[in-house]
């Protein structure tokens, strides 16, 4: 039975959105309780709540706006956004958000604000984990999100399970894959240390793969691992995965067999241009072909008489000389030992080193031969190197009667400030953006997006007009924005230098911003992804 049930905002009492332009939504309180930001415990048996926001229209038109529930959904970079009725990649959801949120119509006139109050009802069940979603208030096709999480009990004792093996390319070669799921509606810390083990002809033969990994995985979504196997083909059958997963510092123990399907390794195997193959199959199939041959003769020359006898030995001669001969050719057709000599031929070399019989140097020519130097170069990363810091011209106090635009005046910001290295630690003032492709040999493509955060005391909202790469893009407080990608910069020597357009980047306060004497300092969140989608802001 459930013990608390925690409805919490993702909100702090002086934040407000403006997805719909001209509107904000301020929270105020929880069931007549004040909105701190932290988690408000509910009685599990308390199943209704109310929540009261500030809805405010700075536009010159009236407005007439939809208050309903969404669901919160994850998009393949890890990052939440919302929409309706979206069925989870992974796991089972109790309940939609959205059905939880009584819906409504509200009209606003214009430069009007109002006091109104939302009604969440839960249905009458315990659950396990949290139920994502938020509060839209829309109009038409846009929206502002009111972001929500109802909490049942303690997430499930194994959160993230194991799904699948399958196969893969990586840098042409193929890879293992083994494709985990997070069965909650979190988004978890992960430490993943596993051992893959194939056993083959009746356990004689064996290969062991290691996978260690470790980052943040979204909920409800499946995440593929990869394992290279350096140009070794992948093997179908059955494989025997240990180790453990570390989950929020809780370790999950894990002891599972998976299968992987013969077509699916067949065709990453075909579809593969770096490729080794490994004799040892054949090899021991000659053996064993080779044993077979022996113990039939053996058995033939027992039961022959003694005069026939003499002609079956003379059969097993002629079977062992068959046998060791298809051992040459089943090892890649190594000859037993050289003549001449060199340089070396498949059928005539010096590979297995015997004493004696290798290539002879004499007084007509020297011995030659060539062994094999060999170094791998394995894939590099994608990897944001550089972000700059913003500088805006100064302006004067007080409360902005029409929207200001300021010009970038550079890019030394104080330090320390409220942002600067306190909780923004990467920025610099060299004014551009480096961004790194050492994957492989073709580029990858990937976007860079950005957002901005609030300015530390600064009532009202500000827009970001970004100018980078010779693109302008307008850079907000909800979502981020895809600033660049690798189609509109050119790289040299795989290094991509985006500098920021001092001349046209600006920073705009809006309408009514109260404007005090002090520095404001603001985060700007950059994210690089080689998702073509981009990411909503957390």
């Amino acid at each position: 039975m459930l013990s608390f049930l925690f409805l919490c905002l993702l909100l702090r009492p002086t934040i407000a959105w403006a997805d719909v332009p001209n509107l904000t939504v301020t929270p105020l309180t929880l069931d007549q309780r004040a909105i701190s930001g932290q988690k408000i415990p509910i009685s599990a048996t308390d199943k209704q709540h109310r929540l009261t926001v500030t809805l405010t229209n700075f536009g010159e038109l009236p407005m007439k706006l939809s208050i309903t529930g969404v669901s919160a959904v994850t998009n393949e970079a890890g990052k939440l956004f919302y929409q309706k009725a979206k069925k989870t990649a992974f796991g089972k959801v109790p309940f939609l958000a959205e059905e939880a949120v009584i819906p409504q119509q509200v009209t606003l006139a214009a430069n009007e604000s109002k006091v109104i109050q939302i009604d969440l009802l839960l249905p009458k069940i315990n659950f396990t984990g949290e139920v994502m979603g938020a509060i839209a208030v829309s109009e038409s096709d846009e929206a502002t999100y009111l972001p929500i999480i109802f909490q049942g009990n303690a997430t499930a004792a194994k959160p993230v399970q194991l799904v699948k093996l399958t196969g893969a390319l990586l840098s042409e070669m193929p890879a293992l894959s083994i494709e985990l799921g997070n069965s909650t509606a979190k988004l978890l810390p992960v430490d993943i240390d596993l051992t893959l083990t194939n056993s083959r002809f009746f356990g004689l033969r064996k290969a062991t793969y290691h996978l260690q990994q470790n980052g943040r995985f979204a909920p409800n979504q499946v995440m593929a691992s990869h394992i290279s196997l350096q140009g070794k083909p992948l093997i179908a059958g059955k494989y025997h995965i240990t180790g453990t997963i570390r989950v929020e510092n809780k370790q999950q123990i894990i002891d599972q067999y998976l299968t992987l399907a013969g077509t699916t390794a067949d065709k990453i195997n075909d579809q593969a241009t770096v490729l080794y193959h490994d004799p040892f199959g054949w090899l021991l199939l000659a053996a064993f072909i080779l044993v077979v041959l022996i113990g039939i003769t053996l058995n033939h020359i027992k039961h022959q008489k003694k005069n026939g006898g003499e002609k079956m030995k003379k059969i097993f001669a002629s079977l062992t000389v068959s046998g060791l001969v298809l051992l040459t050719v089943a090892s890649g057709g190594t000859a037993l030992a050289a003549t001449e000599n060199g340089f070396g031929t498949p059928e005539n070399n010096i590979s297995k080193g015997t004493a004696g019989e290798g290539f002879v140097a004499d007084d007509t020519k020297d011995a030659t031969a060539k062994s094999t130097a060999e170094f791998t170069v394995e894939p590099g990363f994608l990897t944001l190197d550089e972000v700059p810091d913003l500088k805006f011209e100064t302006t004067a106090a007080g409360t902005l009667k029409t929207a200001k635009t300021l010009k970038l005046s550079g890019f030394d910001v104080t330090n320390p400030g409220t942002s600067k290295n306190k909780t923004a630690f990467d920025g610099n003032s060299n004014g551009n953006v480096i961004v790194s492709d050492f994957v492989g040999a073709t580029p990858i493509a990937w976007q860079l997006s950005a957002s901005l955060g609030e300015f530390t005391g600064l009532k009202g909202e500000a827009e970001l007009n970004l100018a980078l790469a010779g693109k302008q893009t307008a850079v907000t407080t909800t979502d981020y924005a895809v600033v660049a990608d690798n189609g509109t910069v050119t790289a040299t020597d795989n290094v991509y230098t985006l500098a920021v357009d001092k001349d046209s980047t600006t920073l705009t306060l809006e309408k009514g911003s109260v404007l005090k004497t002090g520095t404001y300092q603001a985060d700007l969140n950059w994210q690089l992804t080689n998702s073509v989608t981009p990411s909503a802001a957390e």
